[in-house]
């Protein structure tokens, strides 16, 4: 289904690439470029790339990639490594290796904000763009969120204890969810290593919001999202998110000229890229006249 691919960085790290092939004679010429969150992985988007490389209406190529120190990636012994100009820069190098000059973006939460400094380092790469809860501005509370989560989360046990510990954290800005969500989100959080289930994730990611607070002036990318203006941009936003507000998303309508957005009830930060319909505007956005070929 997918080809699994190993990249040497510049600094000789070994990082993790799912490659899946366009299964349809009529495939588009570019790819989509799938950019995880902050601690998660290329397997967050393995329903969706399965989605689009067998499109009824075109087929894509799907890229998704594991940054440094997350899923099949090598972990970084400098961990200063682990920020949003460094991964784009890897993610660069990818899709150069690759031998990509141009594609469809789909950025994640962190994979949102690192198609940022993209903008700022090779903006004629990206073709359109999909922020799936993110954008160039977060609410503090997000982050204070997210901070809780990660620092207080508990070993599981079990797959059914890894789901019910995702259940217990996330069910509020989740109603929507029953329980194989639960269990697929487990599964793209958690690997099985040496009997156990543990993060699949270097932890001391997670050190780059240890300090953040109530006080905490958090920085915004207005100016790296206005480069984006002839590019056009979906933006998918959870309802119950609380990283991603309306108040946000209006500007980034009223600043951008070709920005739209869809917002998803029952999920917060950040929603499911499959079902209740969202796979559909997907692929429709990519479709569009105004995502150029």
């Amino acid at each position: 289904m997918y080809k699994e691919h190993y990249f040497q960085s510049d600094d000789g790290l070994k990082l993790y690439v799912r490659d899946y092939s366009a299964n349809k004679e009529e495939l588009n010429t570019r790819p989509v470029v799938c950019l995880p969150g902050l601690t998660r992985n290329s397997k967050d988007f393995h329903k969706l790339a399965t989605h689009l490389c067998n499109s009824s209406k075109k087929s894509y190529r799907v890229i998704s990639v594991d940054y440094r120190g997350r899923g099949k990636s090598q972990w970084d012994d400098n961990k200063a490594n682990y920020n949003i100009l460094r991964e784009a820069q890897d993610v660069l190098g990818i899709l150069n290796w690759l031998q990509i000059a141009k594609a469809y973006f789909i950025g994640t939460s962190r994979g949102g904000l690192i198609l940022h400094i993209i903008a700022t380092i090779k903006l004629d790469i990206i073709s359109s763009i999909i922020f799936n809860d993110i954008g160039p501005e977060l609410e503090l509370q997000g982050l204070l969120d997210i901070k809780k989560y990660l620092f207080k989360s508990t070993r599981p046990r079990s797959w059914a204890d890894a789901a019910s510990i995702q259940k217990e954290i996330h069910r509020l800005n989740f109603p929507a969810f029953g329980d194989d969500d639960w269990m697929d989100i487990a599964k793209d959080i958690y690997i099985e290593k040496d009997n156990k289930i543990v993060a699949d994730f270097d932890p001391t990611i997670a050190n780059s919001i240890s300090d953040i607070n109530q006080d905490t002036e958090v920085p915004a990318l207005w100016d790296q999202f206005k480069l984006l203006s002839n590019i056009p941009i979906l933006t998918i936003r959870g309802a119950n998110s609380s990283l991603l507000s309306n108040r946000i998303v209006e500007k980034m309508s009223d600043i951008h000229p070709q920005h739209s957005s869809i917002t998803m009830p029952g999920q917060g930060h950040p929603p499911n890229l499959m079902g209740d319909g969202i796979e559909h505007s997907i692929t429709d956005f990519l479709n569009s006249p105004k995502s150029p070929e």
